[in-house]
């Protein structure tokens, strides 16, 4: 997607969305909602203020005009040019779009400058909790253990943080482990916060590389995209597709 400010990101679809306001159409504007937005079962964007090149888009119940915001807030009398039926983007390259950056309070305006099929994992996590995550979240699972003693490799993957080489499980604050992204030598570590660790033992080191296995496998999964990862298992997989946003600032 490029947005309006000129920025251009890979979004994941479910965060893309039709820009086609209402305008003239009818003032009764509710509508049988069968995706909702991010933040729920929503009916509209309302485009709220200017704040950013573009517009801020939050995703709200309309009715007459009348909007309610998932944050609460309310505005009366609101201009068919500024509300926008909630709707995945359906459209094709080059059309205008909605869409959020980063899944924060509100989304932003851009076009959709391409497309490209990738696969989403329902991770079931080591605490029980089960979501889907994309592709580029979740890793294979498979301990160094009683391998060779120089482990550096070529990362031909790295991870969320950037080009490391290794997961190191660092705790046990998580049930299953908390998991930190590190380049390994030797067993010794230096995590991508600048942490490190001697003589780590092989079977808490895990090569990097993306999810290669089949549904059944461990593996390790970010969440939300912190500062750590955590074990889990995969229990289903699903295509999707992600969209080159160009927003309206530019990125």
């Amino acid at each position: 997607v490029k947005f309006a400010d000129g920025d251009e990101c890979w979004i994941k679809g479910a965060w893309v969305y039709n820009k086609v306001a209402l305008d003239g159409q009818v003032d009764d504007m509710m509508t049988d909602a069968d995706v909702g937005g991010i933040k729920g079962e929503y009916t509209h964007f309302v485009r709220w203020d200017d704040d950013e090149e573009g517009g801020t888009f939050y995703e709200c119940f309309a009715q007459n005009r009348n909007v309610t915001c998932h944050d609460g807030d309310t505005r009366e009398g609101v201009s068919g040019s500024d509300l926008y039926p909630l709707a995945l983007f359906s459209g094709k390259v080059g059309d205008s779009c909605i869409a959020y950056w980063d899944g924060g309070e509100y989304a932003y305006a851009g076009a959709v400058v391409n497309e490209r099929p990738i696969v989403e994992y329902l991770v079931k996590f080591a605490d029980g909790d089960e979501c889907w995550i994309k592709g580029a979240w979740v890793y294979n699972k498979v301990a160094l253990d009683g391998q060779v003693d120089d482990m550096m490799t070529d990362a031909d993957v790295g991870g969320i943080k950037g080009e490391y080489t290794h997961f190191v499980r660092w705790d046990d604050d998580e049930e299953g482990g908390t998991f930190y992204e590190c380049f390994a030598q030797n067993r010794n570590v230096t995590c991508h916060d600048g942490d490190t660790r001697e003589g780590v033992s092989g079977s808490d080191l895990y090569p990097l590389a993306l999810f290669s296995g089949k549904v059944g496998d461990s593996c390790i999964a970010y969440w939300d995209g912190g500062e750590y990862a955590y074990a889990g298992a995969v229990v289903n997989e699903r295509p999707i597709v992600e969209y080159l946003v160009k927003f309206a600032d530019g990125d």
